[in-house]
């Protein structure tokens, strides 16, 4: 940022305050359910707050349920450790904590702003990254995602369009230190949220289109950038070995979330009756067989689902695609009238879609013009929300990539020459 003209660094500023106090006035607003005393502030993070509260005791990294259940895998690491420093300073579960996380949260998906204007800048010319900075400050998903989830999502919308932005960078690059800062925020992020990885091999085959020449030193850069992701991931590897004497690479989830979206009912994107933090039935069991145990047997249940119901998960599964990127359940319509507001519900579809056919129109924008990021965009649109495909799908979910979809949609409303 340093090294932009001062006018450009001032508006930029502007831009990041501005976005941090819409923030920071909603966050007025959302904040009192996060302290809801049912089930000793369950609402608080949930998994991620209960993790938070057994680190901030002194029980360690363990009891993501409502009730102790011992050491755990089932998040990744940062961000509970993250919720736990803040627990420490200001109290388990404290109006404070909630206050300083929710702000924490606001104040990355702020800074966002700058990352998304650094991107457009490169990708498409500075009044792309502009207008897409601002239309970020105001966009309501980066409004209301960091105030109404205690979670790691905005953390993780921030550390993936920096790592966009490297990769943009590392196209024309082959500096040691580049790729091996580019590995250690792969491993970062990884740990704070392990679906990113989805689409790091597709970028790597992205930026191995150089000329022949420069392949050679090129694989060897990203092998030392893999390497060091290695490195980074260890000790949480080495840790979870340690504890569960077998490998659990980053979260044990899996099984568990599989079954909670491929059951009989289809009148949501996620059966939460089969969630062990919903369900007491579920929690009982949980408790009982252990948390692998527990979740070797859901993984279990749900491929006889897949397999007794090909059709049905076959079904579920385009509609988590269409749920993504319209905010439509086509299994059960009337999931948009059951609860909550309707009429905020309908506005959230029409928001929702409408940002998507201009991200679409953007990349088609981008490939007729050759930019070369427009493949890098496909990528991150088409790999990241595989794995929520098949699991449960959430505007919440899509959050990481929404930057990009922002920066495609001003790309679409911009006149390029």
């Amino acid at each position: 940022m340093s090294s932009l003209d001062p006018r450009i660094r001032r508006s930029l500023i502007r831009i990041i305050l501005i976005a941090l106090a819409v923030r920071l006035v909603a966050l007025g607003f959302l904040y009192p359910p996060r302290l809801a005393p049912d089930r000793d502030h369950y609402a608080f993070g949930f998994e991620t707050g209960r993790i938070a509260q057994a680190i901030a005791s002194g029980q360690g990294f363990s009891s993501p349920m409502p009730l102790p259940t011992g050491p755990t895998a089932w998040m990744a690491p940062v961000y509970p450790y993250v919720v736990a420093a803040i627990f420490k300073v200001c109290g388990i579960y404290s109006k404070s904590s909630a206050l300083v996380v929710l702000a924490l949260q606001d104040f990355f998906s702020a800074l966002t702003c700058l990352v998304i204007f650094l991107i457009g800048q490169e990708s498409f010319g500075f009044p792309v990254g502009l207008k897409a900075a601002w239309i970020w400050a105001f966009f309501p998903y980066a409004i209301y995602v960091p105030n109404h989830w205690v979670w790691e999502t905005s953390l993780t919308t921030l550390l993936l369009a920096f790592l966009f932005l490297m990769t943009l960078h590392l196209a024309t690059s082959v500096r040691a230190r580049d790729w091996l800062i580019y590995g250690s925020l792969w491993g970062a992020a990884a740990l704070t949220s392990p679906v990113v990885l989805f689409v790091l091999p597709p970028f790597l085959v992205w930026l191995w289109r150089r000329p022949r020449a420069q392949q050679l030193l090129l694989g060897r850069r990203m092998a030392s950038s893999v390497g060091v992701l290695c490195l980074v991931v260890a000790p949480w590897f080495v840790r979870n070995y340690v504890t569960f004497g077998r490998v659990i690479p980053f979260r044990s989830n899996f099984g568990a979330v599989l079954r909670m979206g491929n059951s009989e009912d289809l009148s949501s994107p996620r059966n939460d009756a089969l969630n062990p933090s919903e369900n007491e039935v579920e929690l009982t069991d949980f408790r009982r067989l252990g948390e692998l145990a527990y979740v070797a047997e859901k993984k279990q249940q749900a491929g006889e689902f897949i397999r007794s119901h090909p059709s049905t998960f076959a079904w579920v599964s385009i509609g988590r695609i269409v749920e993504t990127w319209t905010g439509i359940w086509p299994p059960a319509p009337s999931y948009l009238f059951r609860s909550g507001w309707p009429a905020f519900k309908l506005l959230n579809v029409l928001f929702c879609l409408s940002f998507s056919i201009l991200a679409l129109a953007g990349l088609r924008r981008s490939f007729r013009i050759k930019n070369p990021a427009a493949w890098l965009y496909l990528i991150l649109l088409a790999f990241f929300p595989l794995i929520y495909y098949v699991t449960s799908s959430h505007i919440r979910f899509r959050h990481p990539i929404d930057p990009q979809i922002v920066l495609l949609a001003a790309a679409a409303l911009t006149k390029q020459k």
